[in-house]
């Protein structure tokens, strides 16, 4: 089995910029509390989708805190998803 590598995904965002994600909460809370977070640049992101597991509040909140969605241009604007997030575990727009 192979490991997933959070160092490799952040550096593939910045290389491809990447506009949309979509994966599992697990994934993007790896993302948002590794270290070099503030070393790469993830403004191209525009959407994140969740899916197969709850996103918590805690995880949605880390997302926004590290700026990993940027819409337009304006660094403080942010959208994103959640599906099969379960009572509790996705932010509604303008609830977040």
């Amino acid at each position: 089995m192979l490991a997933f590598d959070v160092t490799a995904f952040l550096d593939i965002i910045e290389r491809e910029r990447i506009q949309s994600l979509i994966g599992v909460p697990t994934v993007f809370a790896l993302a948002v509390a590794h270290p070099r977070l503030n070393e790469v640049d993830i403004s191209s992101v525009q959407s994140v989708g969740f899916g197969g597991a709850a996103a918590t509040p805690e995880i949605i909140g880390g997302i926004r805190r590290a700026r990993l969605l940027h819409r337009g241009g304006g660094g403080d604007r942010h959208s994103g998803g959640c599906a099969g997030g379960g009572r509790g575990g996705c932010a509604r727009p303008g609830h977040g």
